[in-house]
């Protein structure tokens, strides 16, 4: 996968969710559209999934950071204090459980707010791109929770643009299938 097909997805990408998510009014990106994966009484609205897409790209490219840098466990959340490898049930709710908790400490941010510091952090993304090697890009990903999507560091970039494109789908079929039982 070469260096130019990354950028041109993560920005194909990025431009279509904002291009969508600005052609909605307010009150539609505050229609509820799904339950938070945790908590079945925590509603998630369309505007909580273009929200919520920012913060496991920080995620993502620090750990893509550390891996480069050397660290065998790039993704410390994935590791309990002893050290071992968390098995899915105890470590997907504690991820569902900080999704959570990042919305609830970022819904106050108007729509513009939540541009800008998408595009911060994706300005922080396409700068680590621009710092890889090629032989970087192409390094199997070292102990991560992303591994079961992509295979190596080049991959785990395009698993950012599917993140977002898949949080848009599950918002517009969450909100379609509320307001046909409405």
């Amino acid at each position: 996968m070469e260096r130019w097909e990354i950028e041109a997805r993560l920005n194909r990408s990025r431009a279509s969710l904002l291009e969508t998510y600005a052609a909605m009014s307010t009150a539609e990106r505050g229609r509820p559209a799904t339950h938070s994966a945790l908590n079945a009484e925590v509603e998630w609205t369309a505007g909580d999934h273009f929200l919520h897409i920012i913060d496991p790209e920080q995620q993502v490219v620090e750990a893509i950071r550390r891996q480069v840098a050397g660290d065998e466990f790039p993704y410390p959340a994935l590791f309990g204090s002893d050290g071992a490898r968390l098995t899915p049930d105890v470590f997907l709710p504690i991820i569902h459980a900080k999704n959570d908790a990042w919305l609830a400490d970022h819904r106050r941010l108007t729509f513009d707010e939540i541009v800008a510091l998408g595009a911060g952090v994706r300005a922080r993304t396409l700068l680590v791109l621009s710092e890889l090697t090629v032989e970087q890009l192409a390094e199997p990903l070292r102990n991560m929770p992303w591994s079961v999507f992509a295979a190596s560091i080049a991959e785990l970039f395009m698993l950012i643009a599917q993140h977002g494109e898949s949080h848009y789908a599950q918002a517009a079929k969450g909100v379609e299938a509320r307001s046909a039982s409405a």
